[in-house]
């Protein structure tokens, strides 16, 4: 099975910061009940500012078989420095639409 969550190219932030997903903050680990609650949060705000609803029935996966990963794919991606701190200061970056 290959990785989604290695991402050649690491989109940024108009601050050059880098942006991550939430594959890469729950990579191959257990979340304890704060960081499930944290992560409902983080998809709440994605819905609230414009993100596919659908996104929203995927927020506490089960698994490592994480349905993120198919957002991830789509292109919900958005910073999360500030969350890993216990920050809840979120920066959404909208998904790019293809126009082709």
């Amino acid at each position: 099975v290959p990785d989604t969550r290695s991402h050649l190219n690491t989109p940024t932030s108009k601050h050059g910061t880098p942006l991550y997903c939430v594959c890469d903050f729950q990579a191959g680990r257990e979340r304890s009940e704060e960081e499930k609650v944290r992560l409902a949060r983080i998809v709440q705000l994605l819905v609230v500012n414009g993100a596919d609803p659908t996104f929203h029935s995927l927020s506490l996966p089960r698994s490592s078989t994480s349905p993120f990963h198919t957002a991830c794919m789509r292109g919900y991606h958005y910073l999360l420095p500030s969350l890993l701190s216990g920050g809840m200061d979120i920066n959404y970056a909208p998904p790019r639409r293809s126009t082709a």
